[in-house]
């Protein structure tokens, strides 16, 4: 608990002294504002389809640009340059992120889509920026928390932190089912949210922390900041949505809608991991089955065809066509998709590698893709197994089913965010709201077991 306060201690006082800065107590500041989607999803969250610039000046925060991602692709220079690490062009070539603002947040790292969007807005008739700042519904409910209601023209009630949600991924939908007046009119709900908190008294840091502390830790709201102080700062609270460094075993789910249509709205995600840690030899051996159930909820009639497509004649109304990617550090083998053997394209990215496919769910069906893993991985000092789950925000939190065994002669002795079952038996269900530790330490059995402690 001393620690804990120590630290927390040492970040206020680190932020007594940024805070001015990043506010504009200098030279003005100005901030990229993503407005994301998750019924259309990307690796960060959602489609970006309304973006802002926020001006800081003198402690005073101010919208002063607002548009449609259109506008950024027909704007500026034409090829646009994209700088960033081969592993990333290795990755997403054929997402033409450089020209196509729509695929900016392949990857799911926010820092890396932030650097991105900070070396393409000068491009795109920008001005250069001071740092990225990424929103979707969740966290436009947070501020609202902040600021109260709001009243947006075209929508008979106030948007509060209650309804926010339903209204920009679900309610828009249907009542405005013509394309242009439902962008309009969900651009103006972003609009109207910002433009009260920048007015409003939020209060102290503290009143500030205690509303948008959960859409920083559930990914909703995300902040990049160029300089390299206030971006550690960024990291110590928790906004940064990073992708951790990997520290012995990990595993994320992310998928990427091809089809152009909203129904990622409807999609629930099952994730099942069962492995064997194996200490005999060193490093321990990893051996696992990996299984991924994407059930798509979404009708194939009865919604407009912004919700539900098809975009053109490639895609089924209802159909969910993603781009799956399985981040682990081991190696997949015999992929299948519902039993049957399934191409998988194997790359390095973050330190993991990312196996990926193209799955096709039709409406109000299920798909379930498979692989086994091998590898190993080093325990952490005294025998610890460290598990991270990474999550991607989205709508429907994933349902993870974890279960972890050692073989005979080994124990687990204790365990950290799952059950014990018995001495050699670990699992835990988890509703997937925000990335998540687990940790075991194994030990033999037996009287070996002390030596075995000695040694580690």
């Amino acid at each position: 608990r001393l620690r804990r306060e120590t630290e927390s201690a040492q970040r206020a006082a680190e932020a007594a002294r940024l805070v001015p800065a990043m506010l504009g107590g200098g030279p003005p500041r100005h901030y990229f504002i993503a407005f994301q989607n998750n019924a259309e999803l990307r690796a960060t969250g959602g489609l970006i389809g309304n973006w802002g610039e926020l001006t800081a000046d003198a402690g005073r925060l101010r919208l002063t640009r607002f548009g449609r991602l259109q506008e950024l692709n027909d704007q500026g220079v034409h090829p646009r340059v994209l700088n960033v690490p081969p592993e990333f062009l290795n990755r997403y070539r054929g997402f033409d992120v450089a020209n196509s603002w729509q695929q900016v947040n392949v990857s799911p790292d926010f820092p890396t889509t932030a650097r991105i969007i900070a070396d393409l807005y000068p491009q795109s008739g920008g001005r250069p920026i001071d740092g990225v700042i990424a929103v979707d519904p969740p966290g436009l409910a947070s501020l609202l928390q902040l600021t109260g209601p709001v009243q947006v023209p075209g929508w008979p009630d106030p948007v509060t932190a209650a309804n926010v949600v339903d209204i920009t991924l679900r309610g828009a939908y249907e009542r405005y089912p013509v394309q242009e007046q439902r962008v309009s009119f969900l651009g103006e709900v972003s609009r109207r949210v910002f433009e009260a908190f920048t007015a409003a008294d939020l209060g102290g840091p503290a009143n500030i922390a205690r509303f948008i502390g959960g859409a920083t830790r559930g990914d909703h709201l995300m902040a990049y900041l160029q300089q390299p102080q206030e971006q550690d700062l960024v990291r110590r609270v928790g906004a940064d949505g990073s992708v951790p460094a990997v520290q012995g075993d990990s595993l994320m789910v992310v998928d990427q809608n091809l089809a152009a249509n909203k129904v990622d709205f409807y999609l629930h995600r099952r994730v099942r991991y069962d492995v064997t840690v194996d200490p005999s030899s060193r490093p321990a051996r990893i051996t696992g089955r990996l299984e991924v159930a994407l059930d798509n909820q979404a009708p194939s009639q009865g919604l407009p065809n912004g919700v539900i497509g098809p975009y053109d004649q490639r895609f089924a109304p209802g159909e969910n066509r993603t781009y799956l990617s399985l981040y682990t550090p081991f190696l997949g083998r015999g992929a299948t998709i519902d039993g049957s053997p399934l191409q998988i394209d194997s790359r390095p990215e973050l330190g993991r590698l990312a196996m990926s496919t193209t799955v096709s769910i039709p409406s109000r069906q299920t798909r379930t893709v498979a692989l086994r893993l091998d590898g190993r991985i080093q325990l952490g000092p005294g025998g610890w197994y460290r598990l991270d789950i990474g999550h991607q925000p989205v709508v429907n939190p994933d349902q993870v089913q974890v279960s972890v065994s050692v073989p005979k002669g080994w124990r687990i002795a204790q365990a950290q965010g799952i059950q014990r079952q018995d001495s050699r038996h670990a699992g835990t269900e988890i509703r997937l709201d925000t990335g998540r530790p687990i940790l075991l330490r194994i030990y033999r059995s037996g009287w070996s077991s002390i030596w075995h402690r000695l040694l580690n």
